[in-house]
């Protein structure tokens, strides 16, 4: 009994020595969500989204501050850009519901480069003003093994009828050995 209580000690301790070798880098951009991408089943005009509907949304990445607050004339595929982003969907409830359940279950791509690329996955309310926050699911290129979170709130419009976003990264970063 001893020896199982000194290996489950030490197996604790070496985790909380593990976890407490991670650091947090915060990374910021800004997305440009262009309208004239969005497709998907029950989508209006044809009425309200209903539980299960699926929708596919496109834009363009930017730097952190690029974007301006409020209703702007921005170009979602303006060339500055500096990478692409995917977004799909699928509503979890029938709309209008009540803005404390999820309404959809949400992965994005963030696409820097082919070989660099960011994904995450989560979910978020249409309640206006909602800060959404998403598991960094994975990444590839300097990217490889990412965690962490994502949070992501409007800040505003563009020419395209889009949201314009801010979005932080919360990137948990391990020790190499």
């Amino acid at each position: 009994m001893k020896k199982l209580l000194f290996i489950f000690v030490a197996m604790s301790l070496l985790a909380l020595t593990a976890f407490a070798s991670n650091r947090t880098r915060t990374v910021r951009f800004d997305i440009a969500l262009d309208a004239t991408t969005m497709a998907g089943v029950g989508l209006p005009p044809m009425g309200p989204p209903q539980r299960g509907n699926t929708f596919i949304i496109l834009g363009k990445i930017f730097p952190s501050g690029t974007l301006l607050p409020g209703s702007q004339q921005n170009d979602p595929n303006d060339a500055s850009n500096i990478g692409d982003f995917y977004c799909r969907a699928t509503f979890a409830n029938n709309i209008p519901t009540a803005p404390e359940l999820p309404e959809l279950f949400n992965t994005q791509l963030f696409r820097f480069s082919p070989q660099n690329q960011l994904t995450t996955e989560g979910v978020e309310s249409a309640a206006p003003g909602t800060v959404w926050t998403r598991a960094i699911t994975g990444g590839t290129g300097i990217y490889l093994g990412a965690s962490g979170s994502e949070t992501i709130r409007v800040i505003g419009t563009n020419a395209s009828g889009g949201f314009n976003e801010r979005v932080v990264f919360k990137l948990v970063e391990g020790d190499d050995d």
